[in-house]
């Protein structure tokens, strides 16, 4: 006689068949459950960058360039701050920092006249170097330069070649962080206070 065996073999089945169908609702929840914590992630970095990431004013660059070198010349803080402005506010490393290097250099070759006493000449960049060798004081910033290639780095963007924002940071770190202006700056006020000495009648 013909019969269908409905034993523990089918009840076993369709209790696996219902844990199977459990397993995949489960794993059909957890897959939307991450998409949202994803998407979620993603809103919370943009968010983070957008409140880490504020323009710095030019105005609030420059006041603070003055406050802390107050010596220098004003064509020196104008340049100083025009290389703070880009480099601290731009964040892509494929931006052209050419701007920014050679203004730092400017800069830089401004106050080194005036501590020579010689601000109406044409020296050169290198005719700078020269002569801030003599200066015991200035041993390790030449050197620093030197290793730094800073005056071929700034003849080549001058010319044809672009500076990376990694490149520019070396010359910002050894004038702004390092604190070479502030003893350019130094040099530059005992100078100007020596010229001022020489002036009084004894």
């Amino acid at each position: 006689r013909m019969f269908m065996d409905f034993g523990v073999d089918d009840f076993q089945n369709k209790e696996v068949n219902k844990e199977m169908t459990l397993f995949k609702d489960e794993n059909e929840r957890l897959k939307k459950e991450n998409k949202n914590l994803q998407k979620h992630m993603k809103i919370v970095e943009v968010q983070k960058k957008e409140k880490a990431y504020k323009n710095i004013s030019y105005n609030d660059i420059i006041e603070n360039i003055k406050r802390k070198y107050g010596f220098l010349a004003e064509n020196s803080k104008i340049s100083l701050a025009s290389a703070e402005y880009l480099f601290l506010n731009e964040t892509l490393s494929a931006i052209d920092y050419t701007g920014s290097y050679i203004n730092y250099v400017k800069a830089l070759e401004i106050e080194l006249r005036r501590v020579f006493g010689r601000s109406n000449e044409k020296l050169t960049f290198g005719n700078l170097m020269e002569q801030l060798k003599n200066n015991p004081t200035f041993k390790s910033f030449v050197e620093r330069i030197d290793n730094e290639r800073v005056g071929e780095v700034r003849n080549n963007a001058v010319h044809n070649k672009a500076v990376s924002k990694n490149e520019c940071g070396k010359i910002r770190k050894l004038l702004m962080e390092d604190g070479w202006m502030d003893r350019i700056s130094f040099l530059v006020e005992e100078s100007l206070k020596e010229k001022k000495d020489t002036l009084i009648d004894y």
